[in-house]
């Protein structure tokens, strides 16, 4: 499977129960997500230099348990569907020491030209991606 992302939790992430607050299970997605791309695939930076903006369009999570301050999040991901125009990445965020399954989400992102802000065909025009993407279905 590869190694998952790792993000220790921040006091400033917690509730006054040093609870994580649970907004921040959303950024730590994208942390994922950003880490997780350019590890395997390519970075943030590369893909909107090629005129490729990736913008989220639904999220979801379900919290099921506590994580608190101290504690490594253990995030892994997963691309489990890929279109030509959009993509949808799922989350498992464990915590490290207990094993614990804590946070479940995915993100649906869409693919848009940079300068037009429509959608775009990654397949069609940039099928390096669209094959690199699709290299990990399921994966992680």
């Amino acid at each position: 499977m590869g190694r998952n992302y790792e993000h220790v939790v921040q006091y400033y992430e917690t509730d006054a129960m040093q609870i994580v607050h649970h907004s921040n299970y959303i950024r730590w997605f994208e942390e994922a997500r950003t880490w997780w791309l350019s590890e395997k695939v390519m970075s943030y930076h590369k893909l909107e230099d090629m005129g490729l903006m990736m913008p989220i369009l639904s999220l979801n999570a379900k919290y099921q348990e506590m994580m608190r301050f101290g504690d490594v999040a253990s995030i892994r991901l997963e691309v489990t569907k890929l279109s030509p125009v959009k993509m949808v990445i799922s989350y498992q965020v464990y915590n490290k020491e207990s094993e614990a399954l804590c946070v479940t989400g995915d993100s649906v992102l869409g693919f848009l030209d940079k300068e037009t802000g429509k959608p775009v065909s990654v397949k069609k025009s940039y099928p390096e991606l669209y094959e690199a993407l699709g290299l990990h279905i399921m994966k992680g």
